[in-house]
C-alpha cells in the first residue's frame, strides 16, 4: 500500500488516518515541530514564518504551507476544516435522546473528565458543543464516567429535574451495567462470579488486597462467556459495584486481563478493549425501566478473529475497515494500488 495508516494524539490533534503520504501540515499545539502527512496534494514544506509566530495561523489549528513552487497560498484556503476531519461529537453517538436525558456511544479515546482543565477536551464539553448548535446553553447533568480509553455507553440528565432521580439510582447501585471485554487465558466458567476487595496502589493502578487492608473495597463482576476462539475469548461482564477500574484488575487477578490493558498486563490489541455495552435504569419522568444498547465495535470481532494483527492488518480488509470505522465513523473504500 501506498503511504502509510497513522493515528495520532499530540498537539490538539486527536485521532488521524492518514493515506498517500504526500501532504506535509503541522500542528499549532506542538512545540517540537512535528509535521504530519495527509493524502491530499504535494507540498514541500511547512512556511516556516507560521512556524516561528510571525504569521497568524488558521483558526482551525493547522499552520499553512508552501507549494512545490514555494508559493505561500492564502490561510483560509490552506487551512483545514477540523470539525471536518476530526469532528468534536458526531450525531451517531447519540444512542436516545429526550426531554430529560441523552445517552450517547462515547468512543475509545475520548476522555470522560479532561484531566487538565484548562484544556477541557472531554465527552462533556464535546457534547454541549454539540447540543449548543441546536440551542444555546445546553445543560448536562452528570452521573457516570469510562475510562479514557473504555468505549460505550454514558447517560447525562438533559434538566437539572432529572438529576436527583439518576444519581440516587447511581448511588443506590440500582443501574445495571454490562460491558464487553476481549480476554486472553479465560480459564473459568462459562458463567462466573468475581469478588474481591481492591484498593488503591502506585501509578494510578488498582490491586487485589485483603478485605482487612485500610481502603479496601468490595468488587462485584458476573461474567459470562459470550464466545471462546482458542486462548481468546469475548466476555459480557455484569459489575454489581462501579469501582475504579474493577473488572481489568479482577480478571487480571484470575489471569485472564484485558486484550490491551498495559496497565494490567494485557496482550497486545489495536485498543483497551472494554467496552460499556448496556445500561439499565427507571427513566426520571415516570419511572418506567429502560434499557439502552450498544453493540461492540468491529475491531473486537477481527481480535477475536486472529488476536492482534500489527502491520499485518493492511492484508486483513475485515481488521482494516474496522479500524479506520474507530476513526471516521464508517469504513472508507480502500485505495487503488492496496
Amino acid at each position: 500500500m501506498d503511504g502509510a495508516v497513522h493515528q495520532l494524539a499530540q498537539g490538539g490533534i486527536d485521532q488521524l488516518v492518514l493515506f498517500n503520504a504526500r501532504f506535509s501540515v503541522e500542528s499549532t499545539g506542538d512545540d517540537d515541530g512535528l509535521e504530519v502527512i495527509l493524502g491530499a496534494g504535494e507540498v514541500s514544506y511547512v512556511d516556516l514564518g507560521v512556524r516561528e509566530g510571525r504569521q497568524k495561523t488558521g483558526t482551525d489549528g493547522i499552520r499553512a504551507w508552501h507549494d512545490l513552487q514555494n508559493n505561500l497560498a492564502p490561510l483560509r484556503q490552506t487551512t483545514m476544516d477540523r470539525q471536518r476531519v476530526w469532528p468534536d461529537f458526531r450525531d451517531a453517538w447519540i444512542v436516545h435522546e429526550d426531554h430529560d436525558i441523552v445517552v450517547v456511544d462515547k468512543p475509545a479515546g475520548v476522555p470522560s473528565q479532561a484531566a487538565d482543565p484548562d484544556r477541557p477536551d472531554d465527552v462533556v464539553t464535546r457534547l454541549q458543543r454539540h447540543l449548543s448548535l441546536r440551542a444555546p446553553n445546553p445543560y448536562l447533568g452528570v452521573h457516570q464516567r469510562l475510562d479514557k480509553d473504555t468505549s460505550g455507553l454514558l447517560v447525562f440528565a438533559r434538566r437539572k429535574e432529572a438529576n436527583a432521580t439518576l444519581a440516587a439510582q447511581f448511588e443506590g447501585r440500582s443501574v445495571q451495567k454490562t460491558y464487553l471485554a476481549c480476554c486472553s487465558g479465560w480459564r473459568g466458567r462459562d458463567r462466573a462470579v468475581l469478588r474481591h476487595s481492591i484498593a488503591s496502589d502506585h501509578d494510578s493502578a488498582m490491586r487485589v488486597v485483603s478485605a482487612r487492608v485500610a481502603g479496601a473495597k468490595e468488587a462485584v463482576t458476573r461474567v459470562r462467556v459470550v464466545e471462546r476462539r482458542g486462548e481468546r475469548a469475548l466476555l459480557e461482564l455484569e459489575l454489581e459495584t462501579g469501582r475504579t477500574h474493577q473488572a481489568r484488575v479482577q480478571l487480571a487477578h484470575v489471569g485472564s486481563p484485558i486484550a490491551g490493558d498495559a496497565l494490567y498486563g494485557g496482550v497486545r490489541a489495536p485498543r483497551l478493549m472494554l467496552h460499556a455495552s448496556a445500561l439499565s435504569f427507571l427513566h426520571p419522568s415516570g419511572g418506567r425501566k429502560v434499557r439502552f444498547e450498544a453493540r461492540a465495535p468491529r475491531e473486537f470481532a477481527a481480535w477475536l478473529d486472529a488476536g492482534d494483527l500489527g502491520d499485518r492488518i493492511y492484508d486483513d480488509d475485515k481488521a482494516f475497515a474496522a479500524a479506520l470505522e474507530a476513526i471516521w465513523g464508517h469504513a472508507p473504500r480502500r485505495p487503488s494500488g492496496c
